[in-house]
C-alpha cells in the first residue's frame, strides 16, 4: 500500500492516515509549517490522543500504550541526525537509540508521522519484504537518509484503541483465536524488526534487533498445537544468547538480567520447545512455578 501511495502521489512530503485513526483539524497545517521552516527536515512526528471505538477520549489508556512525548528539551525539538552520528560513534550506541532516549516512541503510529519523499524512497525497495511496522521502517529510513527530525508534543492525531485492532494487546477475541492472532503479530513484528535492525540500521546493536529476540522468545511459549513444530529460524540459539548479552551490555530497554537468564534457559530448552507437546509441558511447569511464587 505504501509503495502504491508513493507511485500515485506527487507531493514532496508524505504523511499517512490509518483507517481507524483521525487527524485534528490543524495537523496538515502543522506538518506544512514544519517542512517549510526547515529545508533539511526529513521526519516529523507528533503526539497522540487515545480514543475508544466510539471516539471517546481515554484519559487513562493501557500502561502498555504510552503516548509519544519529548523526554528532553521541551516541545517542539529539532534533532540533526548527521551531527548525532558522531555522538553515537563516540559512545558506541546506535543513532536510533539516541533519538528514542530524547523522544519516547518516536517511531509509533503511522498516523502521527510525516516524511520527506526522498528519505522514504531511498529505502523503498525493502518495503516489499515488510509485513508490518511501517512506522518503524519510516523512522529508520529517515535516520538512514540523514537530515533533521522534528518532534512535537502537540496531540495532532487521534489513535483509536479497539478490539479489532491489528495490535495483539487489544484483541476482543479469547482462547485460541487470541493466541493465534498474537502469535501471527509477533511473527510479523519479528520479520519487520529483523529487516529494520539489520538492513536499515546496518547491524549495529539497536532497539529493533534486541526487540526481535523479545518477540522470538515469547513465540516459543505459545502452547497452541495450531502453531505446529517451530522451524529452526524461530528457535533460540547460541547467536540469540550472544546478541542478548550485547543488548544487556548497552542497557537496551528490552534486556534486563532476568531477560538474559530467561533467553539462556529458552535456548537450552529450544529443542523441546520446538514441538507443541514440549511447549505444553514446559508451559505447565512454568505456570506451576508462578503459582507457587504467588502463594
Amino acid at each position: 500500500m505504501v509503495l502504491a501511495g508513493l507511485e500515485e502521489s506527487r507531493g514532496e512530503v508524505i504523511t499517512f492516515l490509518d483507517d481507524d485513526d483521525m487527524y485534528v483539524n490543524s495537523r496538515l497545517e502543522e506538518v506544512y509549517k514544519a517542512f517549510t521552516s526547515y529545508d533539511r527536515l526529513a521526519y516529523f512526528h507528533n503526539s497522540q490522543t487515545i480514543i475508544d471505538d466510539n471516539g471517546n477520549v481515554l484519559e487513562k489508556p493501557l500502561p502498555s500504550l504510552p503516548i509519544s512525548k519529548n523526554l528532553v528539551g521541551g516541545s517542539p525539538i529539532v534533532i540533526d541526525v548527521d551531527k548525532l552520528r558522531g555522538l553515537a560513534k563516540r559512545y558506541n550506541v546506535s543513532v536510533a537509540d539516541l533519538v528514542l532516549k530524547v523522544r519516547a516512541r518516536a517511531d509509533f503510529n503511522n498516523s502521527s508521522l510525516a516524511v520527506r519523499r526522498s528519505a522514504l524512497e531511498v529505502s523503498a525497495y525493502l518495503l516489499r519484504e515488510l509485513p508490518s511496522s511501517v512506522d518503524g521502517f519510516t523512522f529508520a529510513s529517515s535516520l538512514r537518509a540523514g537530515g533533521l527530525m522534528y518532534f512535537t508534543d502537540e496531540r495532532l492525531t487521534f489513535y483509536r484503541m479497539h478490539g479489532e485492532s491489528w495490535s495483539p494487546e487489544f484483541t476482543s477475541e479469547e482462547g485460541n483465536k487470541a493466541y493465534l492472532k498474537r502469535a501471527k503479530a509477533f511473527l510479523q513484528i519479528m520479520v519487520a524488526y529483523r529487516l529494520i535492525g539489520h538492513r536499515l540500521l546496518n547491524d549495529n546493536i539497536n532497539v529493533y534487533l534486541c526487540a526481535e529476540r523479545f518477540y522470538k522468545r515469547w513465540l516459543q511459549l505459545f502452547s497452541q498445537p495450531e502453531l505446529g513444530t517451530l522451524p529452526p529460524e524461530l528457535r533460540l540459539s547460541l547467536s540469540d544468547v550472544k546478541l542478548t548479552l550485547r543488548c544487556y551490555k548497552v542497557k537496551e530497554v528490552y534486556e534486563s538480567l532476568a531477560d538474559v537468564a530467561f533467553i539462556m534457559g529458552n535456548a537450552l530448552l529450544s529443542p523441546i520447545l520446538a514441538s507443541p507437546k514440549g511447549r505444553s509441558i514446559i508451559g505447565g511447569l512454568a505456570e506451576g512455578i508462578r503459582k507457587s511464587l504467588r502463594r
